[in-house]
């Protein structure tokens, strides 16, 4: 019979729910989005503040934030087509990817999640990359959108509230930890 202290590291750092092998700093599974067991201790020191089952934000507060940002964007949308000659569908479309670029940048936070107290993480808990975070913003949540919005309603259904868009980009909406992590 093998114990849990014959195992190395590496034979530990395994999901508990799919068997598929996690990297050190995992704080969820990339395969089936289960969290890590924090029993045991992961290697990277950042894996510390994995949001534990109860911080992952549901269908509601994710849409008060998603109304803020389309407000604000909106806003922003009609500012620019009245004080420009081009076609206005144009902004339709690079609006929303260069505001979720300004925003990536400034903390992985639209102004609604920050309002709200969200965030958007990898597998890992950490901040998505530039070019996850687009997937996510604009195929994922068309994709999510196609079909009469069942994909936004699967927030609702997921147990760790994930939505289409983000089982397509591998993200997760957890509360964002109060710190830097959260400060423009």
């Amino acid at each position: 019979m093998v114990h849990e202290t014959d195992l190395t590291t590496e034979d530990r750092r395994t999901c508990a729910d799919c068997g598929h092998r996690l990297g050190d700093d995992a704080r969820f599974c990339s395969r089936c989005g289960t969290e890590v067991e924090s029993g045991i201790e992961p290697t990277d020191p950042r894996a510390h503040a994995a949001p534990s089952s109860g911080e992952y934000m549901g269908f509601w507060i994710r849409l008060a934030a998603e109304i803020v940002d389309s407000i604000i964007l909106a806003i922003a949308l009609f500012v620019l087509v009245a004080i420009t000659t081009n076609a206005s569908w144009l902004w339709i479309l690079i609006l929303p990817i260069a505001a979720y670029g300004i925003f990536k940048h400034l903390k992985c936070q639209t102004l609604g999640r920050k309002l709200f107290g969200i965030k958007v993480v990898n597998a890992a808990g950490d901040d998505v990359s530039f070019w996850r975070g687009a997937l996510r913003e604009t195929g994922g949540k068309f994709m999510s959108g196609l079909f009469l919005y069942l994909g936004f309603l699967w927030i609702g259904w997921d147990q760790k509230k994930r939505g289409w868009h983000d089982h397509i980009a591998g993200t997760y909406v957890v509360r964002a930890r109060r710190g830097k992590s959260t400060e423009f």
